[in-house]
């Protein structure tokens, strides 16, 4: 199992951006660059967004000094799973990206 691709391939963050900002037609360039604001008083946790427009928007979310939890600010994950960056909640970032979403057909087409 380790060290072949019998579970899949690995993709580091960037390669992984740019797959999807290829898949939704979105120039790989110019990146708008959000840093969230230290909210938990832990300087060893750092949000930001990192962006891409076109016809699309492509967002990655880069968690630094954060372990393997969904990100929330109400939640105390232990450092067990390595902690959590308190910066976003991840129900609220992704709800926010459907609510900004529009149909676009009719249902009865």
């Amino acid at each position: 199992v380790l060290g072949n691709k019998s579970r899949g391939e690995v993709l580091s963050s960037q390669k992984t951006l740019s797959y999807w900002a290829g898949l939704a037609d979105v120039p790989f360039q110019d990146p708008t660059i959000k840093n969230f604001p230290d909210i938990d008083g832990n300087p060893e946790t750092k949000v930001s967004r990192i962006s891409f427009s076109g016809k699309r928007d492509v967002s990655l979310y880069r968690l630094e000094g954060s372990g393997h939890v969904v990100p929330s600010k109400f939640m105390n994950f232990g450092e067990i799973l390595g902690g959590n960056a308190k910066e976003i909640s991840a129900a609220e970032e992704i709800f926010s990206f459907y609510k900004s979403l529009t149909l676009t057909s009719s249902m009865s087409e």
